[in-house]
């Protein structure tokens, strides 16, 4: 049975860490279920929720115009860590990703410094939801525009 505990009470057991700047450092975290154990690792039963969506907190500055062609520059692959992400607490685990370098020069916003180490980076998928969306809709244009074609011939 997982039992709630007080954080401030873990922090002076010693089952979380301090940083001194009121911050808690643990080495994971579950929410409404068990810690996994792995380092880094949150789990959560639950939606986790972050950031904002809504229209009221934005000004739109810029349409994302070319968002067929920054997909198309991408590449999806399946990778395992090399040794140096494994160096760095990683587990050897096929996975399924995209290069930070890559999605850095078609869409720098979705990029930012991995939480292992600044000198590497991490890409927030998140982020590249927009950027798909609008390719779907510049592929129906496309498609519609070839449907149009042939019904007019």
């Amino acid at each position: 049975m997982t039992k709630a505990i007080n954080l401030a009470q873990a922090a002076s057991d010693g089952n979380l860490l301090g940083t001194g700047d009121n911050n808690i450092r643990a080495t994971s975290i579950g929410v409404g279920t068990a810690a996994s154990g792995t380092a880094g690792e949150i789990r959560a039963t639950n939606n986790v929720t972050a950031y904002y969506s809504d229209d009221r907190l934005k000004t739109k500055i810029a349409q994302i115009e070319g968002a067929l062609t920054k997909v198309m520059l991408l590449s999806g692959f399946y990778f395992e860590p090399n040794q140096t992400a494994i160096d760095l607490g990683y587990q050897k685990i096929k996975q399924v990703g995209l290069s930070a370098q890559q999605v850095q020069l078609v869409e720098p916003t979705a990029v930012v410094p991995a939480p292992i180490s600044e000198k590497y980076l991490a890409v927030q998928y998140e982020k590249l939801i927009p950027l798909l969306v609008e390719a779907i809709k510049e592929l129906k244009q496309q498609l519609d525009e070839i449907k149009n074609h042939h019904g007019n011939a």
